[in-house]
């Protein structure tokens, strides 16, 4: 939320919301007008609501409040989300795709110790996977220490137009790549529940630390994190594919992400980790400072 002095008030402006096509939501709040500021009149308009959440929404402009609970509550744009993150040359690459038509989105990544970095966010709208392929060989031309690719096992499926899967038609458009490539994708879908419990984890572990950072110019990711809910089954994302509603834009970053995380740090794994060492009387290893986890000398 950004203030602007005018007229020697203070206005609030709240964020615009831009839509990957092509158009923006700019939310205006009822506190703009003088005449709605008070404690008064927001008891009485409050009133002539049947449910809270009607008054959520339409008043305070909290789109989340119909739909559920957030299905990532692990995370906290302060500390997750950093302006710049370190590409590492001499690592492996990590891609976490989600192949939606409209938006696109490949979520390129890195492990350093034990955590997660999202270093950038390719999305393209509509898409294909030349296009996809395309951009991410301009950013990372000359990468040669490995690539792994992340995915939902859909793509695994062919089409009907090129009898090719997703993942064959990536590895034709990254012939010549200098890195050899790992696909990570599973042969069946995995359970829901079972990524976002991952996602989450990541986000915050069982010591409370962090163990995944996002770079501040991955923006669907981040307003996946802030903005997806869960179905009021309480189990899977909400999704919509109505392209005049705003949340449609929604679920794909945090998808590509947690095919990543579920592979590659199962949360029902990381539990059983956690009991044997506690059954050997071992506390959890506690993870790097981020300074030092890229080689960063210790303050003193």
């Amino acid at each position: 939320m950004k203030k602007k002095k005018k007229k020697n008030e203070d206005l609030i402006v709240l964020d615009i919301i831009d839509h990957p096509g092509g158009w923006s939501i700019v939310p205006i709040h009822y506190s703009h007008d003088p005449e709605k500021s008070s404690d008064e009149w927001k008891t009485k308009a409050m009133d002539m609501y049947d449910r809270a959440e009607d008054w959520e929404q339409e008043m305070e402009l909290d789109f989340t409040a119909q739909l559920g609970a957030l299905a990532y509550p692990a995370f906290n744009q302060h500390v997750h989300v950093k302006d710049k993150l370190k590409y590492n040359p001499s690592i492996p690459l990590r891609l976490a795709c989600d192949f939606n038509v409209d938006p696109c989105i490949f979520e390129v990544c890195q492990i350093v110790a034990g955590r997660l970095l999202v270093l950038d966010e390719i999305v393209l709208s509509p898409a294909d996977i030349p296009k996809m392929i395309s951009e991410f060989r301009n950013s990372y031309p000359d990468h040669n220490a490995g690539l792994y690719i992340y995915g939902d096992s859909n793509g695994l499926s062919r089409t009907s137009q090129t009898m090719k899967t997703d993942y064959e038609l990536m590895q034709i458009h990254l012939q010549g790549y200098p890195s050899e490539i790992t696909m990570r994708v599973p042969r069946a879908h995995p359970n829901p529940r079972a990524r976002i419990n991952s996602l989450n984890h990541k986000l915050k572990g069982y010591d409370g630390k962090p163990m995944m950072f996002i770079s501040k110019h991955c923006k669907e990711l981040i307003q996946d994190l802030q903005q997806v809910v869960l179905k009021p089954n309480g189990r899977d994302v909400l999704k919509t594919y109505k392209a005049e509603n705003p949340y449609a834009a929604r679920t794909h970053a945090s998808d590509a992400v947690s095919y990543l995380v579920h592979r590659e740090w199962p949360v029902a794994a990381e539990a059983v980790k956690l009991k044997m060492q506690q059954a050997k009387g071992r506390k959890p290893r506690p993870p790097l400072s981020y300074g030092n986890m890229l080689g960063q000398p210790r303050r003193s």
